[in-house]
């Protein structure tokens, strides 16, 4: 996961560096689009998620982003926005479910090389908080964030980093979570992808 990490940053940094240099060349603009407008964007996500080291479950999330121009001399933004997520699955007979809100906080660089397909790598943090956890077997609920069941930790803090490829009002995106806290006791953190398809308005 952290070679991912490492890979996906690297490619950002790539892809904005690249922009920068054609967006800006000595002391001109060139014929790159300069789109410093702000956008929203509603997405649906995919995640596979592992969570107490070995049980995987499938995560689907519904959110919403909000780019606001930091400068109308770049396409520079800050990223805002909010998505519930959903994972479950099931080992050794034994369900699970998850429930969590990410607000995620990044700072975004829009690359438009034509009016109508745009690329925006970002990076940043994110915040969860898990709203439900639950693990059922036999008929038996335990709840993963009472104190004296699961002792689950409900708030999480980490980072976020990411591509959105715009296509007109079409989105698709790449994007890696990682918790900087542990959510369960001696286990691993919570680190998954996440690909999502959108809007754009």
């Amino acid at each position: 996961m952290k070679k991912i990490t490492l890979m996906l940053a690297i490619a950002m940094m790539a892809i904005a560096t690249t922009a920068s240099a054609q967006f800006v060349s000595g002391g001109t603009r060139s014929s790159m689009v300069a789109d410093t407008d702000n956008y929203s964007r509603l997405e649906l996500g995919y995640s596979p998620v592992t969570v107490l080291e070995e049980l995987d479950l499938t995560g689907l999330s519904l959110g919403w982003t909000k780019g606001i121009s930091l400068t109308q001399d770049l396409p520079l933004f800050l990223e805002v926005g909010a998505n519930v997520m959903y994972s479950f699955g099931e080992k050794y007979d034994i369900e699970t479910s998850l429930l969590s809100l990410n607000v995620p906080v990044t700072v975004a660089w829009k690359f438009s090389p034509t009016e109508s397909i745009s690329l925006i790598p970002h990076a940043g943090l994110n915040l969860r908080g898990h709203i439900l956890g639950t693990m059922s077997y036999d008929g038996e609920d335990v709840d993963l964030f009472d104190s004296d069941e699961g002792d689950g930790k409900r708030f999480n803090v980490g980072g976020t980093v990411g591509l959105a490829a715009n296509f007109n009002k079409f989105m698709v995106g790449l994007g890696y979570t990682f918790d900087f806290n542990e959510t369960w006791e001696k286990t691993d953190k919570l680190n998954y992808l996440t690909i999502s398809i959108g809007l754009k308005f």
